[in-house]
């Protein structure tokens, strides 16, 4: 866990991923560090952005050792979708990670997150929101993360198998 507060972000570079509500809220967060990887058709805005904000920082696209190194440092993962995501690999990638998430109340990412359980969630495009979310998770995510890896332990591929042999074999 880390002593200053990070966010995470990791995704396609995409208008529909939310980062303009992203950029918005930790511009009123200066001193919560948000570290940004992926690529996509809107990274020269990231790009862009992370050049105006002192405590955002683009990697474009990292390998999986530096991925796992930023997770080690980072507070928590931020899924700020504008649209309705299913079932974000993000989020089960954070989880087994130990960090919560906060993530937009759209979709399927609120069953996921299960608000105050695993992190928080708020409204789409909602930059009040998204701050608020992001305090309660620095002030509660430490907390979270021993039930964030219960949470991921038990959804493993082989318990997922486990059940679906069970169901069908009876």
């Amino acid at each position: 866990m880390p002593d200053d507060p990070a966010l995470l972000y990791v995704g396609a570079q995409k208008e529909s991923k939310g980062l303009d509500t992203l950029f918005a809220a930790v511009e009123q967060l200066p001193n919560v560090t948000t570290h940004i990887c992926g690529d996509g058709p809107y990274a020269n805005v990231t790009e862009r952005r992370a050049s105006e904000l002192d405590n955002v920082v683009y990697h474009g696209f990292v390998s999986e050792a530096e991925l796992t190194r930023l997770r080690q440092e980072s507070t928590a993962s931020v899924v700020p979708s504008i649209w309705m995501e299913n079932s974000p690999l993000t989020i089960y990638e954070s989880f087994a990670a130990g960090l919560p998430v906060v993530g937009s109340d759209i979709g399927g990412i609120p069953e996921l997150v299960a608000d105050g359980k695993r992190g928080y969630t708020f409204e789409p495009k909602s930059t009040s929101g998204f701050v608020e979310a992001i305090e309660q998770i620095l002030d509660h995510g430490p907390d979270m993360r021993a039930a964030v890896l219960r949470w991921a332990r038990q959804r493993t591929i082989e318990t997922h198998v486990s059940n679906l042999e069970t169901l069908y074999t009876g």
